[in-house]
């Protein structure tokens, strides 16, 4: 039997290389890479690395100390006392873990472990010789506790080899935060990203976590909640050299803070903040942020920038921030602007006196050489004409993404702006991959319209917001013509769900074109394939009618040919 190298078929061979048998697995689930085990030692090994390397319940993980049992209180707890053997076994599973998840991303749900089984871990810790620490290869912990008294439990899980930490803080007096830092400084120094989620006032560890951060030199990535990245932090913040992100998310889990932390915000920076800074997101006035970025020593270096306005702005601080912006952040290829109002504000805040935004407002966003992307959202629509989309396209061909204030806050009046305006961004915008747009759709001519469409070439995705569509029919039509087949058309609002209270009119005014957007959703993809078709089909049709007539002009010449030979031979007759 001839062999390849040794092995008795190329499929074995093949079936040898880790790597392979590693990519295989990855498409598995759990439950089938744990029957991949029996197969040989080198597939169990590489699966249980897999099943181990992230642990988002830790109760399995924990079963491999001792069987685990359900209590009176219905929480997970050892069914007897741990002893030293139970660690030799535990140490397979421990050192393949990467990552460890206690708790849950829902506020009110946690996973029942009970805290007698942190206590008997605790008091039975394994021998150095077998495990120096609980989990040594542990590189990324996310803690998730709903009670504070769980926190404490964090301490046995750290290591200065853990390199990413998200933790979930709460105030009291079980286990102080204060405390906590201090912990996290002399055990994991290392750290390289660090989330922290709250909802108590930042100025309550305000000054204990201007230590922390001072201590944790090697930090890349910070993340916290919407309203926490005061002056201090962010002074703070700018002397890290390593530090590329600050960003802070919505998600509910994420926690907000309180927005009066912030305001003011005026940072004090020197001649060393911020070397390393590329990506930043913060929240503030508009003219705070104006000031920031004009600030001596503000950070130049930004290729991402996002800034959640706090408080009622008018289109000039609008200009004057995007000129601010202009000037001063040379680099930048995303730009991010978010005028919306969290829940701890009144819906009287926000008073829709006044008019939105004109072009001459965005005007100096076109000053940025690199960008690329750029989302606006106001709690206006914007006051936009189509020759300022025509210009807003002309200038502004490298565009990816753009969103122009597609769900204003006060959408009262419908928008000048109709599907027309999506034209010129399909003519001269051949990257543009997501558009968002506020416009009053329906009732175009088409007849007049599709002599002059451009498709699209790579959009993706096509946010209407809020707008308003009264024609479902010509608005399938006209979209059919613009949108490649895999574009997702979408409507509603972009804002966390807790802000939607703020409006009794904006909730109406989503769920009646949202029914009406969602036709056009059902329909587009059929009329867009049955549009394609008939592309296919007209293009087959020109190509025959092409090669007839290249067929007809072949013969033509060669009868021209052909009559022009006989001439010539009667011609050459000699007559007697």
């Amino acid at each position: 039997m001839a062999t390849h190298l040794g092995y008795p078929s190329v499929t074995r061979r093949v079936l040898e290389i880790p790597e392979i048998i590693e990519l295989i697995l990855s498409y598995l689930d759990t439950g089938e890479k744990l029957h991949v085990i029996p197969v040989c030692k080198k597939w169990a090994d590489i699966a249980l690395n897999q099943v181990w390397k992230r642990v988002d319940d830790i109760i399995p993980l924990l079963r491999g100390l001792a069987p685990m049992v359900r209590n009176e209180w219905q929480c997970y707890d050892f069914e007897r006392r741990l002893c030293a053997s139970d660690w030799e076994t535990f140490r397979k599973r421990a050192l393949r873990v990467r990552s460890l998840t206690y708790g849950s991303e829902e506020l009110s749900v946690e996973k029942d472990l009970c805290s007698s089984a942190f206590d008997e871990i605790a008091r039975n810790r394994p021998p150095y010789s077998i495990l120096p620490v609980l989990l040594p290869n542990l590189q990324q912990l996310t803690w998730l506790p709903t009670v504070n008294n769980r926190t404490e439990y964090l301490l046995m899980f750290m290591h200065d080899k853990i390199k990413e930490l998200t933790i979930r803080l709460i105030n009291n007096d079980v286990y102080p935060i204060q405390s906590l830092f201090e912990e996290i400084r002399l055990r994991m120094p290392f750290l390289t990203h660090l989330e922290l989620r709250f909802k108590f006032p930042m100025k309550q560890i305000e000054g204990d976590l201007v230590k922390l951060l001072a201590s944790l030199t090697k930090l890349k990535k910070v993340t916290l909640p919407v309203f926490t990245i005061t002056s201090k932090i962010m002074e703070s913040l700018s002397r890290l050299p390593q530090l590329g992100t600050i960003q802070f998310e919505y998600y509910e889990s994420q926690e907000m803070g309180v927005p009066g932390d912030i305001v003011p915000f005026a940072p004090q920076l020197d001649s060393s903040a911020f070397p390393a800074l590329w990506d930043l997101s913060f929240s503030s006035t508009l003219h705070d942020a104006s000031s920031f970025l004009k600030a001596n020593h503000a950070p130049t270096n930004l290729t991402v920038l996002y800034v959640h306005v706090v408080d009622p702005a008018t289109p000039t601080d609008l200009s004057q921030f995007l000129s601010a912006v202009a000037e001063n952040c040379h680099l930048l290829t995303e730009l991010y602007i978010h005028q919306t109002k969290s829940p701890a504000y009144n819906a009287e805040d926000l008073s829709p006196a006044g008019d939105g935004p004109t072009w001459e407002t965005l005007k100096p966003i076109l000053d940025c050489p690199n960008l690329v992307t750029f989302e606006l959202f106001w709690d206006r629509p914007l006051k936009l004409t189509q020759e300022n989309i025509e210009e807003v396209a002309f200038k502004w061909p490298s565009l990816e993404q753009l969103t122009l204030d597609c769900d204003p806050f006060f959408p009262k009046e419908a928008s000048t702006l109709t599907l027309t305006a999506l034209l010129p961004f399909a003519r001269h915008c051949p990257n543009l991959r997501e558009l968002g747009l506020y416009v009053s759709a329906g009732g175009e001519d088409l007849d007049t319209l599709s002599s002059i469409i451009t498709p699209f070439k790579s959009l993706r995705t096509l946010n209407f917001g809020l707008s308003r569509v009264t024609d479902i029919d010509s608005t399938v039509v006209l979209l059919s013509q613009l949108c490649p087949p895999d574009c997702e058309v979408i409507c509603g609002v972009a804002w966390p769900q807790a802000l939607t209270h703020l409006n009794e009119e904006l909730v109406d005014l989503t769920r009646e074109w949202s029914v009406r957007w969602e036709e056009v959703r059902k329909l587009l993809p059929l009329v867009t394939r049955v549009r394609i078709q008939e592309r296919t089909n007209k293009d087959m049709r020109d190509k025959e009618v092409e090669s007839l007539r290249e067929r007809v002009v072949s013969l033509t010449k060669e009868s021209h040919k052909n009559t022009e030979t006989d001439l010539d031979r009667h011609s050459s007759c000699v007559i007697a």
